[in-house]
């Protein structure tokens, strides 16, 4: 990954969005975050910028979800390679098994603690940087076991 990583969060929660942000920077020296509100708007924003290095999906959003934008975007040349990575508080099977299917690198079940979520991006992003193109069925769920 690039020095300043460009990353897009498409969640209508900014606590959520803070959230992240802060955890990344435990992890990541440089960063720049794009948010997106909904699904809808992230479409919109990555059609006129398709450069992130990863997106963030958050399951539920408003006017177009997780799922429906990442088929979205899977459908995009450009984003064959980047890194979808669809986040949420559950780890509902039939929700996973949908977001594999349409093609998202990792499932995410969000943590309730900034360390959790440290230790979940140390995880993420050191698979990212190994450059590994596809992610075996069994590795696809990232969440923070006791």
């Amino acid at each position: 990954m690039d020095a300043k990583h460009r990353i897009v969060i498409a969640d209508n929660d900014a606590s959520e969005v803070a959230f992240f942000a802060e955890a990344m920077r435990s992890v990541l020296a440089e960063f720049d975050v794009q948010n997106a509100r909904d699904g809808g708007e992230c479409i919109r924003m990555l059609k006129n910028d398709p450069s992130p290095e990863i997106i963030f999906l958050d399951l539920e959003m408003p006017v177009k979800n997780g799922t429906e934008c990442l088929k979205s975007l899977r459908a995009m040349p450009h984003f064959d390679h980047t890194p979808i990575i669809v986040f949420s508080k559950t780890h509902n099977y039939r929700d996973i098994d949908k977001c594999y299917k349409l093609g998202a690198n990792y499932y995410l079940v969000k943590p309730d603690s900034k360390e959790e979520m440290v230790w979940l991006f140390k995880q993420l992003f050191s698979t990212i940087a190994k450059h590994e193109s596809e992610t075996k069925q069994d590795q696809f769920v990232l969440m923070h076991k006791v």
